[in-house]
């Protein structure tokens, strides 16, 4: 009867390690799965380059050590001069504190002179890109519609998402965290 008692506490405490080892083995394979590339939070960035309206090519590797806001737009659409007016401030403020701003026009049919009339009329100077200039940051981000804002922190890693207008204040939050986060 003791050596049975002794075999199922040996039994029990085998499982119990293994069990252990299954929990640690899935965490490391999370951790892990947050490192990959795509386009959710805490994945890295997707890779690209982009043609300005200017004619500046600009590739992704060139913004590592800036935190990155990346906007889906077009230069007729009301709700996308709303968005553009919140950020003007907002770009103003954080221009020169590493703080890169790219928008991505996704409408074919809006040209180069149309989109950088609208960055005159709404006081946007930063990076725009036309649907052809921008093909590979619209294709890798899945930058199909508009309003879908990304920021990126200093390492290319996606740390906030928004699929729906980002207001003003909160873009700056999340520039506020990433400027003050030690990891970045």
């Amino acid at each position: 009867m003791k050596k049975k008692f002794l075999f199922l506490l040996f039994l029990l405490s085998l499982a119990g390690s293994g069990l252990y080892l299954i929990r640690r083995d899935k965490g490391a394979v999370e951790s892990v799965a947050i490192s990959k590339t795509g386009t959710k939070i805490n994945d890295i960035a997707p890779s690209f380059t982009i043609t300005t309206v200017e004619g500046k090519e600009i590739k992704s590797s060139s913004l590592r050590g800036k935190i990155v806001v990346i906007t889906s737009a077009a230069a007729w659409c009301p709700t996308c001069v709303k968005e553009a007016q919140e950020f003007a401030p907002v770009y103003q403020k954080y221009k020169d504190k590493g703080v890169v701003f790219i928008t991505v026009d996704i409408d074919p049919r809006d040209d180069k002179d149309f989109i950088q009339q609208f960055q005159i009329t709404n006081k946007t100077p930063w990076h725009y890109t036309d649907a052809e200039g921008g093909k590979e940051i619209r294709e890798k981000y899945s930058l199909q519609r508009f309003e879908i804002t990304y920021i990126l922190d200093r390492q290319g890693k996606i740390r906030f998402k928004d699929s729906v207008i980002t207001r003003g204040h909160r873009l700056e939050q999340e520039i506020e965290k990433l400027l003050s986060s030690p990891a970045n």
